[in-house]
């Protein structure tokens, strides 16, 4: 399959790929030393515990940063240059890990873009626009969190007769395959999401096809993301925000997990399961979870997908007690109309 000749599904679907720029292009304006100004590689590395951390971009991997950081006791400054955290999730969703950040005491600074950060003797200091004010702040740490771009120029791709996409990414089709006879690619430089199970799914795919097999292209619409922060967050397929704008008749279904017994049990009531469908058939488009476990959670809206579930079979699949599971079924039949535990 030629590049230009991709599948329906591939133009209906946009990726979900990270958003921002690569750090290494951010260091030019940022200046990263890789102690004081870093990446979420060198905070692996540090040989102590930031008192201050200061974390530019609250996608997932600042989200989890820094609910981690201020798990072990940093006093932590989120900053997002969008009106929200986590921005690719739906709104309603990153409203609930917003308020558990401000809960958490992690300052959430919204709408807020760095302007400049500098290396002082005390540590990182940060000026920053909000609004139309400018701000000064200062911490021991500055991670930097915005994206990475691809490694894809001055490699030879060229050579080949392989033209880069908008950002550096190579094209491919659902096979991996890119315009170049006998070359495929996978992982961060197809501009998919940037997560460790999408570029396997890819990787399967990419080797299955070089082997002659046949086997069905990815739909990188199905594949879920996880944010590990706390609460943490599971979702796949449409947002109701991105539902709504493709055109769809929408019947959405919450369910929250204060409702949830095995929540209760283990103490952990926050968030909910959003179940987004088309109207006509109750076909799921996408479901969305926040709260305890949602990363396992997930998994079961990922099957549900694949398999065209609709509201009714997935509400009518018979979820053990007591489980957080079952608030997933309980989202279902709240989208049809018929919840059972309002």
């Amino acid at each position: 399959m030629k590049s230009g000749k991709r599948r329906r599904w591939e133009s209906r679907w946009p990726p979900r790929a990270s958003t921002g720029t690569d750090s290494s292009a951010a260091a030019a304006f940022l200046q990263l030393d890789g102690d004081r100004i870093v990446t979420n590689a060198e905070m692996f590395s540090l040989d102590e515990l930031p008192a201050r951390l200061g974390v530019i971009g609250a996608g997932a991997v600042g989200a989890e940063f820094a609910s981690m950081f201020r798990s072990y006791g940093s006093e932590v400054e989120l900053f997002e240059v969008l009106p929200r955290v986590l921005p690719l999730e739906d709104a309603e969703v990153s409203e609930v890990v917003g308020k558990a950040f401000r809960k958490r005491r992690i300052r959430v600074r919204t709408d807020a873009r760095v302007e400049a950060a500098e290396v002082v003797e005390t540590g990182v200091q940060v000026r920053y626009r909000a609004g139309e004010e400018t701000r000064t702040a200062e911490y021991d740490r500055l991670l930097v969190a915005v994206g990475r771009a691809p490694r894809t120029t001055d490699i030879g791709l060229e050579t080949v007769g392989i033209e880069l996409e908008r950002g550096g990414f190579i094209p491919v089709d659902g096979l991996c395959r890119t315009g170049a006879p006998g070359v495929f690619a996978i992982g961060d430089v197809v501009g998919t999401a940037q997560l460790a199970h999408v570029a396997s799914a890819e990787a399967d795919v990419a080797v299955a096809a070089i082997a002659g097999r046949e086997v069905p292209p990815l739909r990188r619409d199905r594949m879920p993301a996880a944010t590990y922060c706390v609460p943490e967050v599971g979702s796949v397929g449409l947002t109701e925000e991105a539902a709504a704008a493709a055109g769809h008749e929408l019947r959405v279904g919450r369910f929250p997990f204060a409702a949830n017994s095995k929540a209760n049990i283990l103490g952990d009531p926050t968030g909910f399961v959003k179940v987004v469908a088309e109207a006509e058939y109750g076909e799921v488009l996408g479901v969305h979870i926040v709260g305890p476990h949602a990363t396992d959670l997930i998994a079961e809206a990922v099957v549900a997908l694949d398999h065209e579930a609709t509201l009714e079979s997935l509400a009518r699949s018979v979820h053990p007690h007591p489980t957080l599971s079952e608030a997933v079924a309980e989202a279902a039949l709240a989208a049809s109309g018929a919840p059972l535990h309002a």
